[in-house]
């Protein structure tokens, strides 16, 4: 539920605070919403709901039984027992027959052999989504996604709405929450989180903090501060920006 409220509040225009204005509750209980650590009080949830304009249904993810049609005439199939909400969210998995295939402590499908499969494969996605999880590369570019994308390898997408995490590099337009790189990080527009990268990060502006081998702000706007802080091993540094 919380990625939900945090998407359709930055999608309002709505800062945490002015949302907690309205509803009548402290900047510190939208954040924890927000952060999956506690859910809305009941009482709470149709004014929530109306002001996010979101139906009962659409904040809780779940499809109301009058909004399901078939596709084509057809009905999907739904798969039981999967490990994540059934709600709007694209996500790209490996499967071996019925068996999820994902790594864990112990298991006897090993890592390497894992990643080696992973690395091959890459998801193309066009459209509108909530969220896209996936296990491979991500490329997204001429899509709408509102929420997050998370991605076992690279990511390139033009706006996100919420976070990107991706295991290598990420090349992206607008992010609306923070960004995460396995390698170099390059936005030709603004970040309005923070930036972790294990190599270079190339950005419009940014909000937050960063994290990088090698930072570049190439707005006009930036040219125009004294210098630019960020943070590298623990440590902020500032320097000139001239």
């Amino acid at each position: 539920m919380g990625t939900r409220i945090s998407a359709r509040r930055r999608g309002k225009g709505l800062t945490q605070e002015a949302l907690a204005n309205i509803l009548g509750v402290s900047n510190q209980a939208v954040s924890k919403w927000e952060g999956d650590i506690c859910c809305p009080d009941i009482a709470l949830l149709p004014l929530l709901a109306d002001t996010l304009e979101m139906t009962l249904d659409e904040l809780f993810g779940r499809e109301s039984k009058a909004a399901s049609a078939p596709v084509n005439d057809q009905v999907l199939p739904v798969a039981a027992e999967l490990p994540w909400e059934d709600d709007d969210s694209i996500h790209a998995v490996l499967f071996q027959g019925h068996r999820l295939l994902q790594p864990k402590e112990g298991s006897l499908f090993r890592r390497d052999k894992y990643d080696e499969i992973r690395k091959s494969v890459e998801l193309h996605f066009s459209g509108t989504a909530q969220d896209i999880y996936s296990d491979f590369s991500v490329v997204c570019t001429d899509s709408t996604i509102s929420g997050s994308v998370r991605a076992g390898d690279g990511v390139t997408c033009t706006d996100v709405g919420g976070d990107v995490t991706a295991g290598d590099d990420v090349t992206c337009g607008n992010v609306g929450g923070n960004v995460q790189a396995g390698d170099s990080v390059h936005c030709t527009g603004d970040v309005q989180g923070n930036v972790r990268a294990s190599d270079s990060v190339t950005c419009g502006d940014i909000s937050g903090s960063v994290s990088a081998e090698r930072v570049r702000c190439t707005k006009a706007g930036c040219e125009e501060q004294e210098s630019f802080t960020f943070t590298k091993k623990g440590k902020s540094f500032s320097f000139p920006l001239r």
